[in-house]
């Protein structure tokens, strides 16, 4: 599942990626029931990311050895999610709800354990592609489109629908405390709803001093009541910040910006915090004052205010956010070229490095690389 940006636009005859087979097989679900209070499953990739922090991880093994077999594949003539994020999903014996890139036929469809189709909807609109849904224990799923986010049932019923307050593409929603969902689109604001009915709670429009409008391209990683958010200033991509926000709705302000850290914009790469560490990383082109191609930053988050950890040089902008491994550190990887690296969360260095060229036995005439975020389970076995 790839944190794409909302403004770029793929190739619509991409199917959808292998994930679905993945996902259909490895994990756990409880029985279909209806809740007012969002809960996520311990296993199986239930949001971009798989989980709040945005940490790439999947509570799951897989050999490490062996052949890989296909176990289900949609059989239909729907598309896949081209550069989208694609498909979510709640478990073995589950449901895998995918938002798709398609001209004619339905924007969302969810399917059951065995890859046939459950229901669809086209309830929303061609943006909704570039927006992954969330599938809770349940089998309810939120998705959204620029216009509006919507709430299923377990059979496809549509709970509620509420007008949303951006008018740019969504990014993916993302759950805060079992009670809220947060979205943010391309041209802004920031926006809070009850998952029991829809209503606002909240929206905020970051600026800065100057009064620059913010928003961001990016899925927001989730810490408790606060989020972050890699935003860049909507008139000018150059000029760059990463937000902590605090989520506190039925108060006089849902939505506050709690600090920012200034940096050189624009940012591909969707933030990922770790709790064990209590450091986001995320790219830019360089640090203030500094310029590219591009930069990984590990960011403290002491509080009120952020800590610069480290920051090292890409030779060219990340697309996706980094991944967490187990056994320590986290991957990422640049748009074109063949290379994924583990940095040292401590201080940067680089652990390890995979040439994708050489693991795939082709070294000539072409790039080989991740076309998807890279997702890895309990057991370090790597997805990409």
């Amino acid at each position: 599942m790839l944190p794409i940006s909302a403004r770029e636009r793929g190739s619509r005859r991409t199917m959808l990626r292998p994930i679905l087979s993945l996902l259909l097989s490895f994990s756990s679900i409880s029985s279909i029931a209806f809740a007012d209070s969002l809960v996520l499953p311990s296993a199986g990739c239930p949001m971009a990311h798989c989980v709040g922090y945005l940490s790439g991880n999947v509570n799951f093994q897989l050999p490490n050895t062996g052949t890989v077999s296909l176990v289900a594949h949609d059989s239909t003539q729907n598309l896949g999610s081209s550069l989208g994020l694609g498909c979510v999903s709640n478990g073995a014996g589950g449901v895998v709800a995918c938002s798709l890139d398609q001209v004619f036929g339905p924007d969302l469809v969810v399917y059951n354990g065995d890859g046939a189709i459950k229901w669809t909807s086209s309830l929303l609109g061609p943006l909704s592609w570039s927006s992954a849904p969330i599938v809770d224990v349940y089998g309810d799923v939120i998705a959204a489109d620029d216009r509006t986010i919507a709430r299923f049932d377990p059979n496809g019923n549509v709970v509620w629908k509420t007008r949303t307050t951006g008018n740019g593409a969504p990014v993916s929603p993302v759950a805060v405390n079992g009670t809220s969902i947060l979205t943010a689109n391309a041209n802004g604001p920031i926006s809070l709803y009850s998952f029991a009915n829809g209503s606002l709670l909240g929206r905020l429009t970051v600026t800065d001093s100057s009064g620059n409008v913010y928003d961001t391209i990016n899925t927001v990683s989730v810490n408790g009541n606060a989020v972050y958010v890699s935003l860049q200033d909507v008139a000018n991509t150059s000029m760059g910040m990463l937000a902590k926000i605090l989520v506190n709705p039925g108060t006089t302000s849902p939505l506050s910006v709690a600090w920012t850290f200034p940096f050189v914009g624009p940012s591909g790469a969707s933030p990922h915090y770790d709790p064990n560490t209590n450091t986001v990383f995320f790219d830019g082109v360089s640090q203030i004052g500094g310029t590219g191609p591009a930069v990984l930053f590990a960011v403290v988050d002491a509080g009120s205010s952020p800590q610069l950890k480290w920051v090292v040089n890409l030779p060219a902008s990340l697309q996706a956010a980094v991944a967490q491994d187990p056994r320590g550190g986290v991957w990422a990887f640049a748009s074109g070229y063949q290379y994924l690296w583990r940095f040292n969360e401590a201080d940067g260095t680089i652990l390890q490095t995979v040439d994708v060229n050489a693991l795939l036995g082709r070294t000539f005439g072409v790039t080989n690389g991740p076309s998807s975020a890279m997702t890895i389970t309990s057991n370090s076995v790597m997805l990409s």
